[in-house]
């Protein structure tokens, strides 16, 4: 497998045909389709099939296509490392990071980082954790930040490793006025609309975690969000119940008008990591910025 041929199949797997492709290339169709062809033919395996959508990608194309983009990140970051040593570059750091270590730990590791690496690129995105690993899969993300329920194992952690920043209780908040602010079991509360944020390998295990632990049925309406505003927004102006870390409600969401559903129930407790791939050797600019997030984090740690 040759840098050209991955760069052009994964063009098409992008771009989902071969014109698309040879656009975002510059070259030509027919080029397109001999690279692509030669790698079928060096493989010994179909990796695109014609239909009437487009390109798809073969069970083989699927495949190849994670491990593609892969090691096209890593050739990317191996230029860039040699250019640093060579004219010294600052490198590029590339992260996903939830909305409570946007709103505590971020600001902080950001300045600290651009202090020490003034002339590195960042590149910043909101996200949760399922879609977050995907980019550490494709090698587009180097990092994500994010929580994690405070368990001892994870089902992630053969193909991820992470690094537990800080740890954190959850609350559950509404509006003043709500008719059951004042519930003392989660029981009493499950005719509610709720609005969980993702958490875990697949987005859902917070749900489980609240209600299946303390033996109790999942409440009818569940929405399901990937945004901090979302279940702030909700909560300020209906009656919807929504689940917040500590550290943000407290700095976010008391402003707001919220007050917390002290309830007798055992809520779980989060941990807020940076979740890397195993194996992967970080850039400098990486580890650098791994570094700051942990001493931004340290107050929040004790």
């Amino acid at each position: 497998m040759k840098n050209h041929q991955l760069r052009a199949f994964v063009a098409v797997a992008r771009h989902k045909s071969i014109r698309g492709a040879a656009r975002a290339l510059g070259l030509t169709q027919p080029a397109i389709t001999r690279i692509v062809r030669e790698l079928e033919s060096d493989l010994a395996v179909p990796l695109v099939r014609r239909s009437a959508a487009g390109i798809e990608l073969t069970e083989f194309g699927e495949a190849l296509e994670v491990r593609a983009r892969l090691l096209l990140e890593e050739i990317r970051k191996t230029h860039e490392e040699l250019s640093r040593i060579k004219h010294g570059a600052a490198g590029k750091v590339a992260l996903a990071v939830s909305p409570t270590v946007a709103m505590t730990v971020l600001p902080r590791a950001f300045d600290l980082f651009t202090a020490q690496m003034p002339g590195a690129q960042i590149e910043l995105s909101e996200n949760s954790p399922t879609p977050g690993m995907d980019g550490l899969r494709d090698g587009t993300l180097d990092l994500i930040v994010t929580h994690l329920l405070d368990e001892p194992e994870h089902p992630f952690l053969s193909e991820f490793e992470s690094l537990v920043l800080f740890k954190c209780s959850v609350v559950i908040g509404v509006r003043h006025g709500h008719p059951r602010k004042d519930a003392s079991c989660l029981s009493a509360l499950l005719d509610d609309r709720w609005c969980l944020q993702s958490y875990g390998y697949h987005g859902d295990e917070l749900g489980n975690a609240i209600f299946c632990s303390n033996g109790l049925a999942r409440p009818r309406q569940i929405i399901h969000d990937q945004s901090f505003a979302v279940g702030l927004g909700l909560a300020i102006s209906t009656e919807t119940v929504s689940l917040f870390t500590q550290p943000l409600f407290n700095s976010h969401c008391v402003p707001h008008g919220l007050q917390v559903v002290r309830v007798s129930d055992n809520l779980p407790a989060v941990a807020v990591a940076i979740v890397c791939r195993r194996g992967a050797l970080p850039t400098p600019a990486v580890q650098r910025f791994i570094e700051c997030l942990t001493a931004a984090a340290q107050p929040l740690a004790t």
